[in-house]
């Protein structure tokens, strides 16, 4: 029978981590409850809801007797807060309850049998990467706004590691735009191009993410992560990445290199007048003038800021999606930025200043927004079929009466996926 004292506060650091990772009402009720177990040195903790898990650091505390036992999540995290600093006393009453004693207040939680609980994940640890933690969260920061969310595309919900000597590209898309950066590590492993790592899985380890080294060892369906705070496990996304690679156009008619502080602030001044769903922002740009920012809200009016840039190339109108630039520009953290425009309605790219080898490992942001003409079209994303062969879509495509898609000249819309 488990009997443990330790510090309440040190305690509740662990639990509050650990509890984050238990289901909420799931169908199987145990998911719902972290498993304690108490050793000789002290006390650990984990949770899962299948997808994810955590396993804590061991909690140095004074034993009377070792053991395990389920106890639910949420009652479990509310009792140890109300108990506050100080000592703290967790004893197991039997296999279904257990109580948690501080001078002058004592909780009673009903639990269940940890022998119920479901079996951990089996992960080959022999093979590893090693981050750096500073390096991994400020990597996680430029991508992960860029992960399509779980309900939007199979396959581009989950980030894409690419493995090269000394570091790893991490990549992300949502269809409208992409991003990716390099990261130093050391070791090796061997990984399927099909695993990915989901959406709630990078965000969970970028909450874990302090100081230190970071190992990454992939398993089975699963990869093992262990930080300083504990052990993470995620299930990966079984799923063929597009190439990337393919919508990368080969040259840049126009490059603009500004300062990212003033860009960014310019950003935020016209955007309030950009009007609809898509926040669009007109880019005035010629070579020896400074670049014009417009936006028009039809009830509101209509803003225009001026910023200083160096321009080469040739002289541009091209409309962008706000949004995704400022995106862009608050995630990367250079004194100045590169917007390379390429010719026609293709991806326009931002970077860091003088990273012109996009494998140098700066990271970079495509934005598929293109004027075409003298039509705007504001996120024209790339689509990928089942082959993952990229098509380019035709701006503004609309469906005919005999059901086909075509764009404002006739052009064909193609694509495994129909565009609204």
């Amino acid at each position: 029978m488990l009997s443990l004292t330790t510090d309440a506060a040190t305690l509740l650091a662990a639990l509050t981590q650990t509890a984050r990772f238990a289901s909420k009402n799931s169908s199987v009720p145990i998911r719902d409850c972290v498993l304690v177990t108490v050793d000789a040195e002290g006390v650990t903790m984990h949770a899962s809801d299948a997808a994810l898990g955590f396993t804590t650091n061991r909690v140095p505390g004074v034993v009377k007797g070792q053991g395990s036992i389920c106890l639910p999540a949420v009652p479990f995290l509310a009792a140890v807060k109300a108990v506050g600093d100080g000592p703290l006393t967790l004893v197991e009453i039997d296999a279904n309850r257990a109580t948690v004693r501080a001078p002058g207040v004592s909780y009673t939680l009903i639990g269940m049998a940890a022998s119920e609980y479901p079996v951990r994940y089996p992960v080959d640890t022999t093979e590893c990467l090693t981050f750096k933690a500073a390096d991994l969260a400020a990597a996680f920061a430029v991508v992960s706004p860029d992960i399509a969310p779980d309900d939007n595309r199979y396959g581009l919900n989950g980030l894409h590691l690419e493995l090269s000597p000394d570091k790893c590209r991490l990549v992300a898309t949502d269809g409208n735009r992409l991003a990716w950066t390099d990261v130093a590590c050391s070791g090796a492993i061997t990984m399927p191009k099909t695993s990915l790592i989901a959406r709630v899985g990078v965000a969970a380890l970028s909450n874990l993410l302090g100081a230190g080294d970071v190992t990454f060892a992939p398993g089975g369906s699963y990869v093992e992560v262990k930080t300083e705070a504990g052990t993470m496990h995620a299930q990966f996304v079984t799923a063929e990445f597009p190439d990337y690679r393919q919508v990368l156009p080969a040259r840049f008619s126009t490059m603009v290199t500004a300062n990212r502080a003033a860009l960014l602030r310019a950003v935020d001044r016209v955007l309030p007048f950009a009007g609809g769903a898509i926040p669009e922002v007109q880019m005035l740009i010629d070579p020896g003038a400074d670049l014009t920012m417009k936006t028009r809200k039809m009830d509101a009016g209509e803003s225009a800021v001026t910023v200083a840039v160096d321009v080469t190339g040739d002289p541009l109108k091209v409309g962008l999606n706000g949004r995704f630039l400022r995106d862009a520009l608050t995630t990367m953290d250079a004194d100045n930025v590169t917007l390379a425009f390429s010719e026609g309605v293709g991806p326009d790219l931002c970077r860091h200043a003088g990273d012109a080898d996009e494998s140098h490992g700066k990271p970079a942001q495509l934005h598929h927004a293109r004027q075409d003409g003298l039509r705007w079209s504001f996120a024209t994303p790339p689509t990928w079929s089942s082959t993952s062969a990229n098509r380019a879509r035709p701006p503004n495509c609309s469906r005919t009466r005999s059901g086909s898609r075509t764009g404002p000249r006739g052009e064909q819309c193609t694509g495994a996926r129909a565009w609204n």
